[in-house]
Formats: C-alpha cells, structure tokens, sequence
C-alpha cells in the first residue's frame, strides 16, 4: 500500500499532524505516530483510469507468470518428457522466455504508471 506516499511539509510533521498519506493499488491509507489506517479500493468502475490499468497489468503479470516459469523448467535438458525431439523442447523454452519478457513488461509499465498517474492526480513527495 506504500507505493506513492503524498505530504505538503516534511514526514515527520506530517506524521505528526495525521497528514502522510500513502497509496497503493488496492489502498488509500494514513500513517500519524499512532495510527495506520487504510480505506481498500473496492468502487472498481469509479476509481482512475491509472489504477484499473495497473491493477489490469499486475494481475495479468501474476497470472502469466507461473505458466511461463512452467515451461521454461520444462525445457531443461535434465528433464525429459517422454521421448520429444529436441526441436519440442526449444520451441518450449522460447515460449516460456517470451511469456517472462511479457510478465516483466506487464509489471515494469504497471509499476512506473501508477506514480506518474497519482503525480497528475495531485502532488507527490516521493515514491
């Protein structure tokens, strides 16, 4: 939940006078001295449009990524399925490393777009 942390003076002031906000793609929440309170993001249809394309982004990343981890352990030459011909095996390991490629993208574009979102949004002190 701490992806974006938004304050107008200095955190420690801001913790101090129940000001630090902090966001993250599932949850808006405020930290004080004493205090670590998070609202969930559960309006789907009424959040930004950057928040639904990273939670977008994230989720197709999770789901993407253990097929592809699947098949690249598949194509090691010390595991053999059956008696498949070398060229199966390739063919599978390419596969498996472009479907990594992708997840990392999902996750990469998901993980620079949320800020710069929540930067236009209103300001920021850091990241």
């Amino acid at each position: 939940n701490e992806w974006v942390v938004t304050c107008k003076y200095n955190m420690n002031t801001c913790k101090k006078m129940d000001e630090l906000e902090v966001k993250g793609l599932w949850a808006d929440c405020v930290i004080s001295t004493a205090l670590y309170h998070c609202i969930t993001l559960t309006q789907i249809l009424e959040l930004p449009a950057y928040i639904q394309t990273s939670r977008a982004l994230m989720v197709t990343a999770s789901i993407l990524g253990l097929p592809a981890v699947a098949l690249v352990l598949m194509s090691m030459s010390c595991i053999n399925l059956g008696s498949e011909p070398e060229s199966a095996k390739n063919k599978r390991s390419v596969l498996g490393g472009t479907i990594i490629l992708l997840t990392a993208f999902c996750g990469v574009v998901s993980t620079v777009w949320f800020p710069i979102g929540a930067h236009h949004e209103k300001g920021l002190m850091s990241f």
